[in-house]
């Protein structure tokens, strides 16, 4: 329909928009607005056919004259022709099942630019009188309407559209140079006009009247859908287009959404944003959980929508996005997911080729996306066990998850096939790369991950641990490893159990700061209140002497607040 006068601003989706066009001077509220009744008897195909040629007289061909002359002439036209009113206000509601009966006479009804365009006055006059009738306090909704009808840009395909009549849809876009097929500026579009249904004559493209009923059921919207979806076949081939930026995009955007949600039919939304739909509306809808307000009674339909505008975003041949919406979507969706119990990321088919695959999964990795990552697990191209992104010498997938502390990504991997006991070019299974307790953990706990696993040279992870002063580690494997008298005991290939190293590794830590000093006496501590066996000299000395060096190196313990030591916050941290 026709756009707001000059000088109003364009509001954001928001749920108290303050925005005030020209469509919201019409009378009453969307909410209050009440279409005609339905007859109460069904009537036949001859009947709705003989109202259809009451809307053909000649003597409505022709163009409105003055406002108040044209409401004279009606008003004398419908006391000689009495059924006209109802003529126009019933015969959409039977179309469709009459078809093969009315159709032809549908089409001579578009083909009369007069008669079509005095039959969907008195249509909006007689199903929505408060806002276009007599008595309607502002006569500026007719007036628009009068304009658009005439000049076109409302025309007998945004009609169909917006009252579901399929097969007159099906045809209008059909034609080569069908009327008002292009996108005018001033106009909606035809697919504004399918996504919006019956209400495009009750709030037009009112961010305010929108905001009143955005949110209500809309069984019919399912029987539109044909229509939907062929307009946006027409987008993809650039025969009918829709609105992409602006305050109507924005509203499109939010309209597609609607579809999406009520339907169940994910791939609309997808479509309308792969074809130029407004991204940023989309963020803004995500962010602010419409999903919460349509309440699916089905998680599966929100993960769907969810996980189809995520393909899109994995595949930049399909969504040209800068990088910062880029993000703002990703981020969007991946919060969506865990707002919405249930939802969860579907295993469908990925949509993107096995090229940009390998890029998504590279830049999921890099931008830490488990949402994204959880998606490419279910491309055919998907490896649990592939070269990590770094280079086949630094192991798997999974070893560069466990190092790079990634711990969703590598339960995700484990949990596809990842294997616990790949080795790198050192021998060292993903185990041995833990630089952090959640993820030694989750692959000890949740998917038996062996502790015993050594690399080339006989470490374990204890040696690992003990020669490196990693105090969480070593303290979680201290409570944890139900191999932890097996592993004390493992030697390396040059002899050296956990403890032999941890001594060695004390010893150079004598000259160091206060931080390494206090690692290392807390390794020691740990190893030595587990008996863990060790050589009986080292560097000339006794591992008495070496021991008491180490110990007696250890600068004063910290207290915080509640005056706990380091060594006791550690212990309470490392209880599970």
């Amino acid at each position: 329909m026709a756009e707001p006068k000059n000088g109003e601003q364009e509001p954001r989706l928001e749920s108290n928009p303050v925005e005030h066009d020209f469509e919201t001077q019409s009378a009453g509220t969307a909410s209050e607005i009440q279409p005609a009744e339905v007859p109460a008897e069904r009537p036949s195909a001859d009947v709705v056919a003989s109202w259809l040629r009451i809307l053909l007289d000649p003597a409505m061909n022709r163009e409105p004259e003055e406002f108040y002359l044209e409401r004279n002439i009606l008003r004398k036209y419908r006391q000689a022709a009495p059924e006209y009113s109802k003529a126009a206000r019933s015969w959409p509601l039977y179309a469709v099942q009459y078809w093969d009966t009315v159709g032809p006479i549908v089409k001579q009804l578009f083909a009369r630019h007069f008669n079509f365009m005095q039959w969907a006055l008195e249509y909006a006059r007689e199903t929505y009188p408060d806002i276009y009738g007599p008595q309607s306090p502002s006569n500026d909704a007719i007036l628009d309407l009068t304009d658009v009808l005439y000049d076109g840009t409302f025309s007998p395909l945004h009609v169909s559209a917006a009252l579901g009549l399929e097969p007159a849809c099906l045809e209008l876009m059909d034609k080569p140079e069908a009327p008002g097929a292009m996108f005018r500026e001033r106009a909606a579009s035809p697919l504004f006009c399918s996504l919006a249904g019956p209400q495009i004559f009750t709030c037009r493209t009112s961010m305010e009247k929108w905001h009143q009923v955005i949110h209500l059921q809309y069984p019919e919207l399912r029987s539109r859908l044909p229509v939907i979806r062929k307009l946006l076949e027409l987008h993809r081939q650039k025969h009918v287009l829709y609105e992409s930026t602006g305050r109507k995009g924005r509203l499109l955007m939010f309209l597609a959404f609607r579809a999406t949600v009520l339907t169940g039919d994910h791939t609309l939304l997808k479509f309308v944003l792969q074809g130029g739909g407004d991204a940023r509306a989309l963020i803004d809808l995500i962010n602010d959980d419409e999903f919460s307000y349509y309440q699916p009674a089905d998680a599966t339909i929100t993960s769907k929508i969810l996980s189809s505008i995520l393909d899109l975003v994995l595949a930049p041949s399909k969504l040209n996005l800068i990088e910062r919406d880029r993000q703002a979507l990703i981020n969007a969706i991946h919060d969506a997911f865990l707002v919405n119990a249930g939802a969860r990321v579907t295993s469908g088919q990925v949509d993107i080729t096995d090229a940009e695959f390998q890029e998504a999964l590279n830049d999921a990795f890099l931008d830490d996306s488990i949402i994204c990552f959880r998606r490419l697990v279910h491309h055919p191209s998907f490896d649990p066990n592939a070269a990590s992104p770094t280079g086949p010498a630094n192991g798997t997938l999974l070893h560069h998850a466990v190092c790079d502390g990634l711990v969703e990504f590598a339960d995700v991997i484990v949990e596809n096939g990842g294997n616990l006991d790949a080795r790198d070019h050192m021998g060292r299974t993903p185990l041995l790369l833990c630089n952090d307790t959640e993820t030694l953990a989750m692959l000890v706990k949740e998917h038996g991950a062996k502790t015993t696993a050594v690399d080339h040279e006989g470490r374990n992870i204890w040696h690992y641990a003990a020669s490196t002063n990693d105090v969480p580690i070593l303290m979680w494997l201290a409570g944890h490893d139900s191999c932890k008298l097996e592993n004390l005991k493992a030697l390396t290939r040059q002899d050296a159990t956990p403890m032999d190293l941890a001594l060695k590794s004390g010893l150079e830590s004598l000259d160091a700061n206060d931080k390494t000093r206090l690692d290392a006496t807390i390794v020691l501590q740990v190893l030595l209140s587990n008996d863990a066996p060790h050589v009986k000299a080292i560097d000339g000395m006794s591992a008495e002497v070496a021991i008491s060096k180490i110990l007696k190196s250890q600068p004063r313990p910290a207290f915080d607040s509640h005056g706990i030591t380091t060594m006791g916050n550690l212990l309470r941290d490392n209880s599970v």
